[in-house]
This record gives C-alpha cells, structure tokens and sequence, in this order.
C-alpha cells in the first residue's frame, strides 16, 4: 500500500508547519483520508505534532493564521549523509530529516583512483555514523553529468570519468545497508530551491549552474524535468552560431574563465574566487572578463526566457557568488536582446543566487530521504493482503 509519504514529507518541508486541512487541500484528499495516512507516521516517528504555541513562522512564507495543530517532520527521525563529488574530492555532510537550515560538515577524502573507490567511501562514512546516535536514513550523491534514474548510474560526465558506469549507489548500498541514491548537481539545486528556498511557491523556473561546466535544472509545473534519457538541462553544447559555432562551454566555464584571467591550472579551484575579488575591485581584467561572459550568458537567458517563460530563471553555482554585479550585467544584456515591449519583465525574472551549496546539499538530502521513503512505503504490507507491493 502507498501512502504518499514522501508527496507529505515534501509538501510539509515546501510550505509547513501545515495542518490536516492544508494537506487536504494541497493533496485533494479528505480530511479523514489525510488524518488515516497521518496517524502510522506519528506512531511511527516521521512526523511530529505541533500546538499552535510551538508553531513558528517560517521566514519567507507570508502572514499565516494560527491553526490548531501543525505537522512537522520528526527531527529525532534520523539523518542523511550527502557527498557532493567534485573530481577526485568528495565533500561529505550531515543533514538532518527535517532539513535544518544548518546542514553539518563532516569531512572530505581525495579518492585514490589507483585503488577501488566504493570502499574507500564507504569507509569514510562509516567512521562518521559512528559519531552520531541517531539512525542514518538514507545516503545520496550529487555529480556531474547524466545519470540514469532507473539505476543511478552515471552514464556520461566531462569531470568524473572514473564514475561512469560504475553501480556507486549499488555499492555502497550493499556494503552499508542504506538506501543510496545518486542525482544530477543541477537537478539536486532545483530540488532544493524549490522545496526549501525562493521558489516555494513557484511552479515553473529554470536553475543554470556554472562551475567548471554549465548544467541546468527545468522545474515545470512544480515537478522536476529531466527529459527523454535524463538528457534535459545540458545547455553546455549550446550553439551560439550556426555552422560549427562556438559552444555555450568554450565561452563560459572555469578553465575559459581561469585562462583569461591567468590563474594557473593549479589554482583553478580559486576561479570564481578570484573573478569576484577582482570585479569588487574594480580591476578592468576582472570587469572586461564579466561583461564578456555576461553578453554571453545575457544571450542565452534570453533565448531561455522566450522560449521556456520560466516566472524565474536562477543563475547560480560558484559563478553566481559574483553576486549584484554579475545579476546587472546579465540583466542589462536581456534587455538589449529582448523585444522591447518584453524587455523589463524579462529582465527582472532573471535572480543569481548564492547560496548555491546549500540548496544543492539539502536538495539531495531530500531526494535521498524521498526514495527511503518511497522505497519504506513500498514494503508497507497491503492490509487486505498480508503481502508488500
């Protein structure tokens, strides 16, 4: 028997503390059909009730009434571990089940590629569930590249060869007993930005990540999209002329960036870094390189903007902690290349967001619990039968 745990556990971390007459609404169900699915959560830890005293106002979500009870989910439930690989570095880091607004730092490795990978992580996170007490609930892995939902294998990546086609989520499963999931960066950044950050209360908008390549994330009538094969969201072989043009990714990445700037190959990481520091400052390279890569970039929202009429197109990643300065260039380059009777709305759907890492951290923290919950409900055995689904 299904009993829509996660769609709950979901909505209640979007739009919650929320009360069994929101849910209904929200799920097109009875109060009482709400109350049956509710009541086995509780009993079970999943979620907690609030009284209107300990119910607290979320920061961004508007005026709300006092209600009589409020849901929550059950912190004390258990955690998630989330790896975010980038190269051979895997930053690891604790997230709570109700998705606290500090998600804990536990670590990093640097992976020996000339020895087997899967028990090298394991290992790691072994040694950081022994420092808690609580039950790790499920583990997740955000990369770069195409995965494969069905097996959450990495089927294609520019900067993780060494994981395509290995069963990491498999592995790591077997070796530790925990549902693990592997997902796209960009996909994990539209999970969270639309579960816990601006876009809430948003049905339809687009998140483009630039790091050392540019990946995107399509949220349409509030659902993830991936498209046919997971192929959706890859603007980086956008052809910005025809006839062999130049693509999206040879005018905008980290090494482009990094070669224009003369930041050496070994000192790449501190790209962004170092671009930031120098438009603060003024510095015709650092301001001569933003207005190149924000004519390009201008472009392609654009394009984006007519096309897809996302209500918001983000811009983030670690070039999106340019911040104000990067935002005004791109919007100023939207409004030349719109129509002029679309220009200053379409200008004003475009947001760079920097706090990129955190939404992609608690965005695979959730999908992680999601598919615990998913795979939890699925074994629920069916009342009429006896036997699991």
């Amino acid at each position: 028997m299904i009993r829509r745990t996660s769609l709950i556990y979901k909505e209640i971390h979007r739009l919650g503390p929320l009360s069994n007459q929101e849910l209904s609404e929200l799920l097109v169900l009875s109060p009482g059909g709400i109350t049956q699915i509710l009541q086995p959560l509780v009993a079970e830890g999943l979620v907690q009730e609030l009284s209107p005293e300990q119910y607290r106002m979320g920061e961004d979500l508007g005026p709300r009434k006092r209600r009589k009870t409020t849901w929550q989910p059950n912190p004390e439930y258990g955690y998630a571990i989330v790896g975010l690989v980038r190269d051979e570095r895997i930053a690891f880091y604790r997230v709570s089940f109700h998705l606290g607004s500090q998600e804990h730092f536990l670590g990093e490795i640097v992976l020996d590629l000339t020895s087997p990978i899967i028990p090298q992580i394991t290992s790691s996170i072994q040694n950081y569930r022994k420092t808690f007490d609580l039950p790790l609930r499920a583990i997740g892995f955000a990369v770069s590249g195409r995965v494969e939902g069905s097996t959450n294998r990495v089927l294609f990546s520019n900067n993780l060869g060494y994981l395509v086609d290995l069963d990491l989520a498999g592995g790591v499963e077997r070796a530790l007993g925990v549902p693990t999931l592997v997902v796209n960066d960009s996909y994990a950044l539209s999970v969270g930005e639309r579960y816990t950050g601006q876009a809430r209360n948003v049905l339809h908008f687009l998140t483009l990540f630039v790091d050392e390549g540019v990946g995107m994330g399509l949220v349409i009538d509030g659902k993830p999209y991936q498209g046919f094969e997971n192929l959706a969201g890859e603007p980086g072989q956008y052809l910005l002329s025809p006839k062999g043009g130049s693509t999206l990714e040879s005018l905008v990445s980290q090494d482009v960036i990094a070669r224009k700037l003369g930041i050496p190959v070994k000192d790449r990481d501190r790209t962004y870094e170092g671009l930031q520091t120098l438009v603060e400052n003024n510095d015709p390279r650092g301001m001569k390189v933003l207005n190149e890569i924000s004519q390009t970039l201008g472009l392609l929202c654009t394009n984006l903007l007519l096309l897809l009429s996302p209500e918001i197109l983000f811009l983030t990643g670690p070039l999106g902690d340019v911040g104000t300065p990067l935002e005004s260039a791109i919007r100023r380059e939207i409004q030349t290349y719109a129509p002029a009777e679309r220009a200053g709305a379409m200008a004003d759907r475009f947001v760079v967001r920097q706090d990129w890492k955190k939404r992609m951290i608690l965005g695979t923290g959730l999908a992680a619990f999601e598919a615990h919950l998913n795979r939890k409900d699925q074994l629920e055995p069916n009342p009429r039968t006896g036997h699991t689904t």
